[in-house]
């Protein structure tokens, strides 16, 4: 049994548990994300995610780096960050689940002006 006032591992949280996290179960958490200026449209498809759902999220401090993150999560089960895909390992101490339902982002495919035919074949095949 826990201690009185002992903090419970984040990989430990009752939301670790679920294979995928439904997204008004961030209601009582602090959400920390990217500051919308660093990233808009992680920033703004979170928020709707949450409005979706029926509330408005707490944000806490803007999420700077998946390491600062990963830090502060680690150190409370009271937040909660979203973030883009980046491995399929949890990190230690933290579970990494999807959001019910998924947080869609566009991506944008920077390349060179004029390229290899080759580059020319793949745009093609997927525009």
């Amino acid at each position: 049994m826990a201690r009185p006032g002992a903090r419970r591992a984040p990989g430990r949280h009752p939301l670790a548990a679920h294979a995928k996290v439904p997204a008004d179960a961030l209601a009582d958490l602090a959400l920390r994300l990217p500051e919308r200026t660093a990233d808009p449209s992680l920033h703004d498809a979170a928020l709707a995610a949450c409005r979706a759902a029926g509330f408005t999220p707490a944000l806490g401090r803007p999420v700077r780096s998946v390491e600062d993150a990963l830090v502060e999560i680690g150190l409370s089960e009271r937040a909660a960050t979203v973030a883009r895909p980046c491995g399929d390992a949890d990190p230690d101490g933290v579970a990494v689940r999807p959001l019910d339902p998924p947080v869609s982002t566009p991506g944008l495919l920077l390349v060179r002006e004029s390229g290899p035919a080759c580059l020319d074949r793949l745009l093609t095949a997927f525009g």
